[in-house]
């Protein structure tokens, strides 16, 4: 079969034999550069000229000989080099060997042969290229996946059974261990004794195939004993053709302290909330319930499903129907909805006969930002009617 368009390198000193050789392997279908010398062939490979094969003269005249102008060659350039030969000595697979050379060829075997042999270089040559290129991208992908794994804000660990395999420096940093130290420990053994039989489970299923939280959180213990809280999730995987388990380790502690800080805030808050005397409801910047306290609920015999609801709109309509001048109520919470920077005060009268004090200020960041509103509403019946009683005696 012909190779079109290959250019093959002719390094022959006999003018006869390369003249013949290179007019059988131009009737074959190759483009065919001759030389006669090792140096010239080398200048030639320098030059940039596309060469896909060099057949060389073992034994050349004056200067270098094939062996040694294929040792220049290969140094520098990657091309499939086959040898020629005048005769099949017993030693030539002693000359050649070592040369990284696809093999030799006698010269008067024909062009058929040598065609052959060429084609087979070529096909070789063709196939240790594919694979260097792909042995070089597996590499590359490796120095990616080893600096990606190295260089993660994360753990990362393997685990098979429930013996550690691999940590990345991250994990070494969040325990506080050196590599061997952390390798010697069962992988349970840095995990929170309150937490172990959390993670003893999620672990089993992992390695099991079965579903497991996408991300749970545990506290570990650190080399110096001291406690981290960290939020994990895992795959199963193989390693060294096993079962195993890779799993990623965020660092949590700050979140979990803030997280921790915020539930507490929160309990004062709604301590406060339902411990004092007002009645308290919160809206946001459209007026929406945020939050309210159950005196607020009593006072104004509000329904669950109503409050539940978080309708202002229901609440407001609840809240009106027990007023004896509805109209103004209404008109004064349109008017702080609007004017949002306003805080008021005055009294409101309901059909029963009680009177509130009502209060409201807006609710405000500290960059001046809006958020919403909260009223405060106190039962002030009785103190009225004291207050009554005590002018009517002084007059």
């Amino acid at each position: 079969m012909k190779k079109i368009n290959q250019t093959i390198l002719l390094v022959e000193d006999e003018l006869i034999t390369a003249l013949a050789q290179t007019n059988a392997l131009t009737n074959a279908g190759f483009r065919v550069i001759s030389v006669h010398s090792g140096e010239k062939a080398i200048e030639i490979v320098r030059s940039g000229e596309n060469i896909d094969l060099i057949l060389m003269d073992i034994e050349l005249g004056a200067g270098m000989d094939g062996i040694h102008a294929s040792q220049q060659i290969l140094k520098d350039y990657y091309i499939p080099i086959l040898f020629l030969s005048s005769h099949t000595e017993k030693n030539i697979i002693d000359k050649i060997e070592g040369h990284s050379c696809y093999g030799y060829v006698v010269k008067n075997t024909g062009i058929a042969v040598l065609t052959a042999s060429i084609n087979m270089s070529l096909k070789l040559h063709q196939a240790y290229k594919e694979l260097q290129e792909k042995d070089a991208l597996l590499r590359e992908s490796e120095q990616r996946y080893r600096l990606l794994i190295e260089t993660a804000n994360e753990g990362i660990l393997v685990a098979q059974g429930f013996n550690l395999k691999f940590a990345n420096p991250m994990m070494l940093e969040l325990t506080g261990y050196n590599e061997k130290e952390l390798m010697s420990l069962p992988f349970l053994e840095f995990a929170h004794h309150d937490d172990r039989e959390l993670v003893k489970n999620n672990h089993i299923k992992c390695s099991n195939g079965e579903v497991v939280d996408s991300r749970y959180h545990f506290r570990i213990i650190k080399n110096d004993k001291s406690i981290k809280w960290v939020e994990m999730s895992c795959v199963k995987i193989e390693w060294e053709n096993k079962p195993a388990t890779l799993n990623f380790i965020t660092d949590i502690t700050e979140r979990k302290h803030a997280e921790d800080a915020l539930v507490f805030n929160n309990i004062i808050l709604h301590t406060q909330q339902e411990s004092s005397v007002e009645g308290i409801l919160v809206v946001d910047e459209n007026g929406k319930i945020l939050s309210f306290n159950q005196r607020f609920v009593r006072m104004w015999g509000i329904s669950n499903e109503i409050m539940e609801s978080k309708s202002d709109e229901l609440a407001l309509q609840s809240m009106m129907d027990k007023l004896t001048n509805p109209d103004e109520f209404l008109l004064k919470v349109k008017s702080l909805y609007n004017i949002r920077e306003e805080r008021s005060r005055d009294e409101i009268v309901l059909k029963d006969g009680r009177k509130f004090d009502r209060y409201s200020a807006p609710m405000n960041g500290t960059d001046g930002k809006y958020y919403g509103r909260v009223w405060y509403f106190k039962n002030i019946t009785d103190l009225k009617k004291t207050k009554g009683v005590t002018e009517s005696k002084n007059k």
